[in-house]
């Protein structure tokens, strides 16, 4: 009988320590939505417009140079049954090359390393680092343990308004 209430003991024990364990854990949990906090920065929209602005000033060059090699291209084929074997193939190369050197533009542009990702870190990179900074503070100051993006989760089905942190972000940033 003895050894039947001690282990009763026991497991009441354990499982009160585990549901312990469980709301320390769900206490410290928390969610932010960068998408929405980043759209509030007047910093990040400005970035975001100049970004867009000279997305489509390369776009517009790289479709003009495209054109033009369209355009010789048409020329080519209208005139190709009047030339030389020769002269065929000086056009041919001549547009393939050209063809070559637009889309190395548009890789130097809009390219993993390009201009517009180089621009991108230039003006967002440092205000994402602050976010991230701020995000950082407030979960060492309310010893929050785990802190989720809804921007970049998928499948979020659910998500607990008192949890959502975001507002303690834009405060501590300075934004109402």
């Amino acid at each position: 009988m003895k050894l039947k209430t001690i282990l009763i003991s026991v497991i009441l024990a354990f499982s009160a320590t585990c549901m312990r364990a469980q709301q320390e854990y769900t206490g410290n949990v928390g969610y932010i939505n960068t998408d929405s906090i980043l759209l509030r920065i007047p910093e990040y929209v400005e970035g975001q417009k100049s970004l867009n602005s000279l997305a489509e000033l390369y776009k517009d060059e790289i479709e003009s140079k495209y054109k033009v090699i369209e355009q010789m291209y048409n020329t080519y084929m209208a005139s190709k049954s009047r030339m030389t074997s020769y002269e065929q193939n000086q056009k041919e190369n001549e547009i393939v090359r050209r063809e070559r050197e637009v889309k190395e533009l548009q890789n130097d542009y809009f390219g993993p390393e390009g201009v517009m990702h180089e621009k991108s870190e230039e003006l967002l990179s440092p205000i994402r680092d602050r976010v991230q900074q701020v995000v950082d503070k407030i979960a060492r100051r309310n010893g929050i343990m785990l802190i989720f993006d809804t921007a970049i989760m998928q499948g979020v089905i659910y998500n607990d308004p008192g949890k959502d942190l975001s507002g303690l972000v834009l405060e501590e940033l300075g934004i109402e």
